[in-house]
């Protein structure tokens, strides 16, 4: 039979019927059985998954469409784009490409931010927030530091507000939108 991993307990007397002891994602490795405080998710957030609510961590493969939202009490790690949508973490949110919005997007988290680019989204953190290329027409506060990285990383429009420190290149443009 199977071995009891991690997270797996003993329902009441019978030594054939085990429970999970948390909320998580159920795996099977060779034949350990546990259940872990993640949730995968493969492929994109949309009508097919629905929106995402866990108690633990979530990462996702794909993007998260418009109009879904991801609530996590841990961490959002997302391989591709974030695209109007809305994220909720008690942790980090960690988008590996870029977040675009239009009407809705909004990131709020009590860890950090970190994208490759943000363009027209609301995004909030507790901890910093770190942007690979550029930050334009967004609004975006940090309860510590702000920092886009590239050699060239730009903060165009918007209003970036940061308890501690805003590390850029380039603020502002004259013809494209005015950063506050």
């Amino acid at each position: 039979g199977y071995v009891k991993g991690p997270n797996i307990v003993q329902s009441g007397n019978n030594e054939l019927i085990y429970c999970a002891a948390i909320d998580g994602c159920l795996e099977v490795d060779k034949k350990t059985v546990s259940v872990l405080e993640i949730v995968n998710i493969n492929g994109d957030v949309n009508y097919d998954t629905g929106n995402i609510k866990f108690t633990g961590s979530v990462r996702i493969s794909g993007s998260v469409l418009p109009g879904f939202s991801v609530v996590a009490k841990g961490d959002i790690i997302i391989e591709k784009n974030v695209d109007d949508a809305y994220l909720e973490a008690d942790g980090d949110i960690i988008v590996k490409m870029g977040v675009v919005g239009k009407e809705s997007v909004k990131l709020v988290s009590n860890g950090k931010v970190t994208a490759k680019y943000l363009l027209n989204a609301r995004v909030e953190a507790a901890d910093e927030i770190t942007v690979e290329d550029s930050i334009i027409n967004c609004n975006v506060f940090s309860n510590n530091k702000i920092s886009v990285v590239a050699k060239h990383g730009k903060i165009i429009g918007g209003i970036t507000t940061a308890l501690y420190e805003i590390i850029v290149h380039v603020s502002g443009a004259i013809k494209i939108g005015r950063a506050h």
